[in-house]
């Protein structure tokens, strides 16, 4: 949770190499883009991937990691839009958006493997450029290399329910699953007239509020077994509603949903071949992207990154934004650079808690095995948290040292690097 520091007192470094850790994040040898298209490909084969009507399933979503940097380029003010009381209103903050992978673990539980991370806000470059935060993170998924015939499908919150979004992943052969909020309104298409008049032909008919449907179609929903896991007694209420959205100005499809202990949610997607249950169910494992964010924010410390810019201007608070069209070229590519390097942590960052989750799905035994540690109640049966995998490899790292039946090239690289004076006791003859 000390950022750099971490690697130091983590694997008894030696003190000359604090200073090569901060430059490997700075390198540019370093391909961001390269590097989540390699992460993407193995995870495919890591994992088992959640296939929905032949695409692979991408969780999308925001995070707003706090930073009270006076010297951190891209740190403005953040409104929390979380419901939690504990939450300030507003936060200096790092604002970025991150891409996940659904995939499947034990028991049919579906997790979220982080794949991407990009700061979309507080620095602006040039004022020309008039590209929203949606735009952005469909730049970021269209980099994310294509896998299959067809191409993904996106699952976000009702944040992400814009017409310009659902237009720019068609446009790259994906698809989307949104939750829209309770004003949506639907419209009829317009009956085509026998007689054609002067103007334009009208497109849309009755307009209709989707949220009322579930009083006034209130019959004529349809009852299924609940899709979500560990709710097989549990039944659903839905309806379809295949309907034209005037934002996107095509047909879309509304799913509402009413269920007796969550409640009621309205989901649209544009793809018609995706039944009901399978939208429920994908929509709900959404969520996983959430306790991502925890693992990665509280075990691995994603967002424990401490780089400042000696030669930034102080930024005051509640700032809204750093512009640079007005700077030097030498200081709006130290800014880049900076930038690229809290890109660098965070991404290594999720491949390292994807890594954790690898373990901790396939390898569930030996980690419960290695645990050495004490929990109320352990269920062998059961995928261990990412934290549980974490202190099984501080349990183990002894023994992973003094190992020599796998005779890695990091092993031998780690045991030259370490301080024998830092380390405990015994361990300074193995290094």
């Amino acid at each position: 949770m000390a950022g750099v520091t971490s690697f130091m007192r983590c694997f008894h470094l030696r003190a000359s190499c604090y200073q090569s850790l901060l430059d490997s994040f700075s390198s540019k040898a370093l391909n961001l883009d390269k590097l989540n298209q390699l992460w993407l490909k193995l995870c495919l084969k890591l994992f088992k991937p959640v296939f929905v009507c032949g695409r692979i399933v991408l969780a999308c979503d925001g995070i707003k990691a706090p930073k009270e940097g006076r010297k951190m380029p891209g740190v403005k003010v953040c409104h929390q839009q979380s419901s939690n009381n504990s939450k300030p209103e507003y936060v200096m903050a790092h604002s970025m958006q991150m891409v996940a992978l659904m995939v499947e673990g034990i028991g049919q539980k579906i997790s979220a493997i982080l794949l991407a991370a990009r700061i979309h806000e507080g620095v602006i470059f040039s004022n020309r450029d008039q590209r929203t935060l949606l735009d952005k993170l469909s730049i970021m998924i269209s980099q994310l290399a294509t896998v299959g015939e067809k191409g993904p499908l996106v699952v976000c919150d009702a944040y992400y329910a814009s017409a310009s979004l659902l237009k720019s992943m068609i446009a790259q052969g994906a698809v989307m699953l949104v939750r829209v909020r309770n004003n949506a309104v639907g419209y009829v298409p317009a009956e085509c007239k026998k007689k054609a008049g002067r103007g334009r032909p009208k497109k849309y008919g009755k307009s209709i509020g989707i949220a009322k449907q579930f009083k006034e179609r209130a019959g004529e929903f349809q009852v299924i077994d609940s899709p979500i896991r560990d709710e097989s007694s549990i039944k659903v209420r839905n309806l379809v509603l295949d309907l034209l959205w005037k934002q996107y100005q095509d047909l879309v499809r509304f799913i509402l949903v009413d269920h007796p202990t969550r409640g009621k949610m309205i989901l649209m997607t544009n793809e018609w071949e995706m039944p009901p249950s399978e939208a429920i169910r994908t929509y709900h494992a959404r969520f996983g992207i959430e306790m991502s964010f925890k693992a990665l924010i509280h075990t691995v410390g994603g967002f424990a990154y401490h780089f400042w810019m000696k030669e930034m201007k102080k930024i005051r608070r509640w700032n809204r934004g750093q512009y640079m069209h007005r700077e030097t070229k030498k200081y709006r590519d130290k800014v880049k650079e900076k930038l690229n390097t809290y890109h660098a942590y965070i991404n290594l960052a999720a491949i390292a808690q994807g890594l954790l989750s690898y373990l901790a799905i396939h390898h569930c035994k030996k980690v419960w095995l290695s645990f050495g540690s004490w929990m109320r109640t352990i269920r062998m049966g059961i995928a261990p948290s990412e934290s549980v995998t974490a202190d099984a490899m501080k349990q183990s790292f002894v023994e992973f040292l003094h190992s020599t039946d796998d005779p890695l090239s990091f092993k031998k690289f780690l045991a030259r690097k370490v301080d024998p004076g830092r380390m405990l006791g015994h361990l300074s003859e193995a290094a």
